[in-house]
């Protein structure tokens, strides 16, 4: 088989060849898939597991043509996200290796991050939490730290108070001033001293707030938390727990995952 025809046959079955392990990585994972020992070469047992009937997959889980890049597009996210900030678009778009690095090869595992993205973004409006809330949604948002209305009042539409009553003392965060220090921030709203040490901002945390570095955070943390596994059985309520901590959100991740699917995998 020439290279062009390896290629060709591995996109079929839906291996990633631009990814990070590139044409050899994606040889040896078909190789391993079908039972053969993953030693990259393309010989006569390998061929033969080639020339063998494509099994149907279901839409979505096959890399495209052209990978991932060829659907991380300003034009396509905008049809996502029509309000999205443009400067966050074009961070997206330029970060197609990265996203493909972190094994999200198919149509299907895109859309599930970029809704859990958008909705933690207000729509890939937003690169950090918002945080000036009336008292009364602090008691709905925190009800153990805000029983009351009146509890809560001293925090109104301060974003900085609420920020380090709210996660001072927990998520790492161990100095006066780190839960606004640490406050969410990046496509999935990294949050805490200790989130932001694992993504590399703990020493320049205002960093990770900004668009070019928007996804890099989310990122590392949808691989290293097993998402792209949950995203290939559709389970966005598993998704929503990993990265939320709860199912809060979950009614907005589940509308934004449908218009995922109409724009990148339909």
């Amino acid at each position: 088989m020439t290279v062009a025809e390896i290629r060709r046959a591995l996109l079929a079955r839906g291996y990633a060849i631009d990814a990070a392990g590139g044409l050899d990585g994606a040889i040896r994972a078909f190789q391993q898939d079908s039972g053969l020992d993953p030693d990259g070469d393309v010989g006569p047992l390998t061929r033969a597991a080639f020339a063998k009937p494509i099994a149907a997959k279901p839409s979505g889980t096959s890399a495209p043509i052209g990978g991932i890049a060829a659907l991380v597009t300003v034009a396509r996210l905008r049809r996502f996200e029509s309000f999205a900030r443009s400067d966050i678009l074009a961070a997206i778009a330029a970060s197609a290796p990265a996203i493909e690095a972190a094994g999200i090869t198919t149509p299907k595992r895109l859309a599930h991050f970029l809704a859990q993205v958008a909705h933690e973004s207000a729509g890939l409006a937003r690169t950090e939490e918002a945080l000036s809330y009336s008292a009364a949604r602090m008691v709905e948002v925190w009800p153990s730290r805000f029983p009351t209305v009146a509890a809560a009042a001293p925090y109104a539409r301060n974003p900085q108070a609420l920020a380090n009553k709210v996660y001072g003392g927990r998520l790492g965060n161990r100095l006066p001033g780190d839960g606004w220090r640490y406050r969410g921030g990046g496509g999935l709203g990294t949050t805490g001293r200790a989130n932001y040490a694992e993504a590399g901002f703990e020493a320049d945390p205002d960093a990770l707030r900004r668009p070019e570095n928007f996804l890099a955070p989310a990122l590392l943390y949808w691989r290293t938390r097993g998402c792209n596994a949950l995203a290939d059985r559709d389970d966005v309520v598993g998704i929503t727990v990993k990265i939320n901590g709860g199912k809060n959100g979950l009614a907005d991740r589940r509308t934004r995952l449908a218009a995922a699917e109409r724009v990148f995998v339909a």
